[in-house]
């Protein structure tokens, strides 16, 4: 795409660039308006009309002439860019040719509109008259409309969006690089502890976190292993390698009391058995690379191809690491989780179905204890989760958490031994080199959610920090249908470029997996359905208010929408949760300056001062819309937001339907009890 098309069309889930000559093509027709009393134009094409001082405050500092020189700029601008098309075409192939045919349509219509513009400008400046206007204002919208057809023709349809390959990053380290210490934090990220699951099913925390439940069971009486902090391991005292081959042999050590209370009937603990011996594929470490401590189950395995019938095998579903005492036990999370992958990635070459593929990681360091799992996300991703802070084993309330966490691995052990028992396991021969570089298409990954560093090597943005904490108060007041969770951290590149860049990775609700089993649509419904989406959009935002949250960028790009099944309710996800804020904290000064000319401030939110209505704003824009008469306007628009083929054509659709709104319903927006 050219340079003119890449501005407009830009991330899914973000509001499109104004061009720069938007705010005084604005004020320029403001002042016509006001002026000459000229008949607005179609609201397909309304600029900004919002009531308030700062269009005011644009209208002074813009002058006609300044808008000339920019109206020109851009023509020369345009016709530059069309010269450039032309000149590629001559020598493109045919799949080449068809996409710079649609860049042409779209260079033209720019050209045509800026030089419409132009003359419409020109004619104002030197001889004002009415009806001239009224002329050239028509021939300016239709410019306007070959535009926005020449955009909506040359942008990627969204499944050729959602089709985007990415790849994971999976460097391997040397096996002698044992404590990460050589390479740094590679590997799969390992985030603060966000205290929600961020499977759809809850299957993690129902495997491996313990419920309010037993903790109540369990009281206030201290687990022996509170006793054992005395005897640490005191990796200062003792060599690395001598923590499997001796010290964790050793029942006086923490490492070997843990084997021993904590071990499932049905698992065997092997201590730095190499991948290439427990036939595991390998990501980010290599064949020769060393766990700590490994949990297996012997089970009945089917050699690949038929073989001589089953046999044995020890399949590892567990691991353990252990760092010197001086060592935090986060500084270990990114070797464990990588040994961890290595282990998912074995359960599901063996036959596990993705679902059940959950891999308890812990670290402990003789005096902490730190716990985590892998598990498969949306059926084809193995993804890394922290599932608790770093726990204290001298302070009671740790102690009994820890134990607690231990008790339900345990358990855990004996349902993945009892499933591996029950559809046995394919043995196949593991590869050496096993790339998880390529991403499902039922994962969708959004770039730059995190600096080009790992946790805990340096901090994360604090950007991150804080929407986790919002996810997190949502999660636990149980407001969990109308939400996309991000379900993991990565680094990755996407197939056409050669940059990595740190992902957040969610499902990809427009296509089904065990996951999301249910699609969404992108587009708002049309007819008798828009209004049922109107309700349900209502009572989402209800919930998440309700929760002490608002999101703050409700714009329809930001919406997905499905009708359920099992009872034909229509159910609405809203996803991009970058500008979430708690109610108490009120809206966050960053956000205030880029929303300070926005239509959500400038309604009910200017008089109240509640933060909520920037989200119940939104509401009432789509109520309005979607209860107007067929054939007006609003309905009009509704219409064409349902048909928008991109993100950024509904995301312009959608600021004039609010632009309209508040036009006509300006008075009652402000009066409106709260």
């Amino acid at each position: 795409m050219c340079g003119i098309t890449s501005a407009w069309f830009v991330c899914p889930n973000r509001a499109p660039a104004e061009p720069a000559f938007w705010p005084a093509w604005v004020a320029v027709r403001q002042a016509l308006r006001a002026s000459m009393a000229m008949t607005p134009p179609s609201p397909v094409h309304s600029a900004l009309r919002t009531r308030g001082s700062s269009a005011s405050s644009r209208d002074a500092a813009t002058g006609l002439p300044h808008e000339l020189r920019v109206a020109q700029a851009d023509e020369e601008r345009a016709l530059r860019r069309l010269q450039k098309v032309e000149a590629d075409m001559v020598d493109a192939d045919q799949v080449k040719v068809d996409e710079l045919k649609l860049d042409l349509r779209l260079l033209e219509a720019t050209k045509e509109e800026a030089a419409t513009r132009r003359r419409h400008l020109l004619e104002q400046h030197q001889s004002p008259n009415g009806h001239t206007a009224k002329l050239l204002n028509d021939d300016w919208q239709a410019a306007l409309g070959a535009l926005t057809k020449g955009r909506l023709a040359a942008a990627p349809p969204p499944s050729v969006r959602a089709a985007a390959s990415f790849e994971l990053v999976a460097r391997a380290r040397k096996s002698s690089d044992q404590t990460a210490e050589n390479f740094g934090k590679e590997g799969p990220t390992c985030l603060p502890v966000a205290y929600y699951d961020p499977t759809p099913d809850g299957r993690l925390h129902r495997a491996l976190v313990p419920s309010p439940t037993a903790y109540d069971e369990h009281g206030d009486k201290l687990p022996e292993m509170a006793s054992w902090i005395v005897l640490n391991l005191n990796m200062r005292a003792a060599a690395e390698e001598a923590v499997g081959k001796k010290r964790s042999r050793d029942d006086d050590t923490l490492g070997g009391r843990i084997n021993k209370h904590y071990s499932h009937p049905d698992e065997e603990m092997w201590l730095q058995p190499t991948l290439e011996s427990m036939q595991l594929p390998v990501a980010f470490l290599t064949v020769r690379s060393k766990p700590d401590c490994v949990g297996v189950v012997r089970v009945a395995s089917t050699p690949e191809g038929g073989g001589d019938g089953p046999s044995d095998k020890f399949v590892p579903v567990r691991l353990r690491q252990y760092k010197r005492s001086s060592m935090t036990c986060s500084d270990a999370l990114p070797q464990a989780f990588a040994l961890g992958t290595s282990v998912a990635l074995g359960l599901l070459q063996g036959g596990v179905p993705p679902a059940r593929v959950i891999v308890s990681v812990e670290v402990t360091n003789g005096r902490s204890m730190q716990f985590g799992v892998v598990y498969i996300a949306c059926d084809g991703l193995p993804l890394c989760w922290t599932l608790t802070e770093e726990l204290d084993l001298s302070v009671p309330r740790d102690v009994i958490k820890a134990h607690l966490h231990l008790c339900k691995v345990r358990q855990h052990v004996g349902t993945m031994a009892k499933m591996l028992h029950e559809i046995g396991y394919q043995q196949e021969a593991a590869e050496p080199e096993l790339a998880i570089s390529h991403i499902p298409n039922s994962i969708w990954g959004k770039v730059n959610c995190l600096t080009h560093r790992v946790y805990p090597t340096m901090s994360m943005e604090s950007s991150l920090h804080h929407v986790l904490s919002v996810l997190t108060t949502l999660y636990k007041r149980g407001v969990r249908d109308c939400i996309c969770f991000p379900m993991g951290f990565g680094l990755a590149t996407k197939s056409s470029k050669a940059d990595e860049s740190w992902y957040a990775f969610f499902p990809n609700l427009t296509v089904t997996s065990h996951d999301n089993p249910v699609a969404f649509t992108e587009n708002v419904p049309d007819g008798p359905t828009g209004t049922r989406f109107a309700e349900a959009f209502e009572m989402a935002v209800r919930e998440v208010h309700d929760a002490g949250v608002v999101h703050g960028d409700l714009y329809s790009s930001n919406l997905l929408s499905s009708c359920m099944p099992e009872d034909g309710h229509l159910k609405v996800k809203i996803i991009d949760w970058d500008t979430c804020f708690h109610i108490k904290d009120g809206i966050p000064s960053a956000w205030q300056a880029v929303w300070r000319d926005k239509c959500k401030m400038m309604g009910r939110y200017s008089r109240t001062k509640d933060p909520r209505e920037l989200d119940l704003f939104m509401v009432r824009v789509v109520a309005w819309a979607t209860s107007c008469d067929e054939g007006t306007p609003a309905r009009q628009l509704w219409t064409r937001l349902a048909a928008a083929r991109t993100v950024a054509s509904s995301n312009s659709c959608f600021h004039d339907m609010q632009e309209l709104y508040l036009d006509k319903c300006f008075d009652d927006e402000l009066g409106a009890e709260v």
